[in-house]
């Protein structure tokens, strides 16, 4: 949201940069790991001198990472428009780091730069934020969401989230837009390849020269507009897209001091080097990793953002684990309520034995806990299998193929 960056030029032109204010977080996170503890600052020069700070020996590596992190976001940034086949034709010329790593995990970024393993861990470290490891995640998915930190500054909606979906709602019916809540559309209208409005689940019929779907694009196109309406290809891709994965989280209410220390946009704690590797090994298996000793987590303390969202003396805060497979357990053994609270449960204190490496005593100070699993958000977003990302972040999937 720093002026000219693309999101705040997006909320200045909807006027929303007059419905809300933002509160600037300097730290956008803090990978602890057994041995170091990175800060990584929005401010790209204080974070580069930390790491060359913590890994002398790989200054100059870092150096070029860095540089070559900037030349492609201003070529991410350049290429956001809608070319024609001309300009398609041209697109090596004009974007040629966009084109070399198109088809690069992120691992294969780190590996031109970067010799140091433990290095290269801790500079993938933000990946809980789009899903997939620096082995399996597209290089360009996880440049571009660290750089439009780097430029444009990370942000926390005074008030939390809601007053920010509150500012939306807001300025959408103040623009003549008539908000709808608690109305499922059964699906989308089609006429000659056209969408042309949706229809309820009561029935209702709204005509619509636009239709526009937050829903993931597996329950968009093969629900929504519905299999007869594609082509056998496009059935096919659809079909064949990588889900991404979801994730369980322990949001607690506490009554006790923490840490000012603690105060960025989100901790990432490992408990050792090759946690990622080893947490998307047990998710394919349909597992979860269950030793306290060994459980790594992100943790985000709304409360050391903005204070007014708790009572004096108090905090709210997420524990969060991923990924979290769907199928864990039969389904979190979701036939049996009384099952599927236990085992969440179960989960749910493992993963607060864990953060108390971090806030020491946590467990004798919660007032209030509700827990999410992939199940919740399945239920409360109607994604596929609960999944955080729609189709997952991986090269095959990135936005220029």
């Amino acid at each position: 949201l720093s002026k000219g960056a693309p999101i705040e030029r997006g909320f200045t032109y909807l006027g929303l940069d007059k419905k809300i204010d933002f509160i600037e977080v300097n730290k956008v996170f803090r990978f602890v790991y057994p041995d170091v503890t990175i800060d990584c600052y929005t401010v790209i020069e204080n974070y580069l001198h930390q790491l060359i700070n913590k890994f002398p020996h790989e200054q100059e590596g870092i150096k070029r990472y860095f540089e070559t992190m900037k030349h492609i976001w201003d070529e991410i940034l350049a290429s956001d428009y809608k070319p024609n086949f001309l300009q398609l034709s041209s697109y090596p010329f004009r974007f040629p780091q966009l084109v070399k790593y198109q088809k690069s995990t992120f691992q294969d970024f780190l590996n031109k730069f970067i010799q140091d393993k433990k290095l290269q861990e801790i500079l993938g470290s933000g990946w809980g934020y789009l899903g997939l490891d620096n082995s399996r995640i597209s290089a360009l998915y996880i440049i571009g969401m660290y750089m439009s930190y780097h430029a444009g500054g990370a942000w926390y909606p005074k008030g939390g989230y809601q007053s920010m979906s509150n500012a939306f709602a807001d300025r959408f019916k103040e623009l003549g837009g008539n908000l709808r809540i608690k109305t499922r559309v059964k699906k989308i209208l089609v006429e000659g390849n056209r969408a042309v409005g949706v229809e309820l689940e009561d029935g209702e019929k709204i005509s619509a020269t636009r239709v526009i779907t937050n829903a993931d694009t597996k329950k968009t196109f093969l629900n929504l507009v519905g299999k007869e309406k594609l082509s056998a290809k496009m059935e096919s891709k659809i079909k064949g897209l990588q889900q991404s994965v979801s994730g369980f989280v322990v949001h607690l209410g506490v009554k006790m001091k923490i840490p000012e220390e603690l105060h960025c946009g989100c901790i990432m704690y490992f408990s050792d080097y090759g946690i990622a590797k080893n947490n998307f090994s047990l998710a394919e298996a349909n597992q979860i990793e269950t030793s306290t000793d060994k459980l790594s987590f992100g943790l985000s303390i709304a409360t050391l953002k903005c204070p007014e969202l708790a009572p004096p003396g108090c905090h709210a805060l997420d524990i969060i684990y991923m990924p979290a497979p769907y199928s864990y357990k039969n389904n979190w053994m979701k036939d049996n309520r009384e099952n599927y609270n236990g085992l969440k449960s179960k989960v749910a204190d493992n993963l607060i034995l864990a953060a108390e490496k971090l806030i020491p005593g946590l467990s004798a100070h919660i007032a209030v806990k509700d827990i999410s699993t992939p199940l919740t958000y399945e239920r409360y977003t109607s994604a596929t299998d609960g999944g955080w990302y729609d189709a997952a972040c991986t090269p095959e999937q990135s936005l220029l193929k």
